[in-house]
C-alpha cells in the first residue's frame, strides 16, 4: 500500500478494510463505486440508478430518507455510508435507519468531512463561500459530535480513522496525518446491545 495515494482511493480502501461479513450495503455508491469491497452480497444504494457491476451484486435507487422502506431490516453485516451523513436533512434519523438495516453483530462504517481540517477551518474563519461551502452539504459535523450522534442513535463508536491531509492540487493526494488535520474521518461503530 503506497504511503501517499489519491484521497478518494485511500478513503474507499480504508472503509472497505473495516467492512466485515458477506452482506454489505454501500449507501451513496453511484458517483464513486468502492472496488475494494468484497462480499457474497454487495448492494449499492443511491439516489441515482446505476447498473450492478462488480463488486456490486445488486443496486437499489432511492432516497436515503426512505431506505428502510426499500431495504429489509437486519439484512446487512456492514453498512457503509461514505460522505453521506453531511447531505441528509436529519442525520440522527439516517443513523437510526442504518442501525435498523444491520444484522445482529453488524457494524457501521461511515465517513464525513472534518471541519477541523485546516483549509476548511481557514475558509470558515475568513467566511469564504467559494471554498468548502457546497450547496449539497447540510452539515459539517465535528468529530466529538459524530460520536455524540452515534451514541444517541444507538451505536458505540469503536474506531476513528483519519483519511489524510488532502492537498487540493492535481490528483488530490491524501498525506497521512493525525485525525484533527485529516480532510475526512472514517468512523466505525457497532449497535449498542
Amino acid at each position: 500500500m503506497p504511503l501517499v495515494e489519491p484521497n478518494e482511493t485511500r478513503r474507499l480502501r480504508l472503509m472497505a478494510e473495516r467492512a466485515r461479513g458477506d452482506r454489505l450495503l454501500d449507501i451513496g455508491f453511484a458517483q464513486i463505486p468502492n472496488h475494494f469491497l468484497r462480499g457474497a452480497q454487495v448492494v449499492g444504494f443511491d439516489l441515482v440508478s446505476r447498473p450492478a457491476e462488480p463488486p456490486y451484486t445488486r443496486t437499489v435507487a432511492g432516497d436515503a430518507a426512505h431506505m428502510t422502506d426499500l431495504l429489509p431490516a437486519s439484512a446487512f453485516d456492514t453498512v457503509l455510508a461514505g460522505e453521506i451523513v453531511e447531505h441528509v436533512d436529519d442525520p440522527y434519523r439516517f443513523l437510526r435507519d442504518c442501525r435498523t438495516l444491520l444484522a445482529p453483530g453488524g457494524r457501521l462504517v461511515l465517513s464525513t468531512p472534518n471541519p477541523l481540517h485546516p483549509p476548511i477551518w481557514l475558509a470558515e474563519w475568513l467566511r469564504l463561500p467559494r471554498f468548502y461551502y457546497t450547496r449539497e452539504h447540510r452539515h459539517y459535523i465535528l468529530p466529538r459530535w459524530v460520536h455524540r450522534m452515534l451514541d444517541l442513535s444507538g451505536f458505540v463508536p469503536v474506531e476513528d480513522v483519519p483519511v489524510g491531509f488532502m492537498v487540493p492540487l492535481g490528483h488530490k493526494p491524501a498525506i497521512p496525518c493525525l485525525l484533527p488535520l485529516s480532510y475526512q474521518v472514517i468512523y466505525v461503530a457497532e449497535p449498542r446491545r
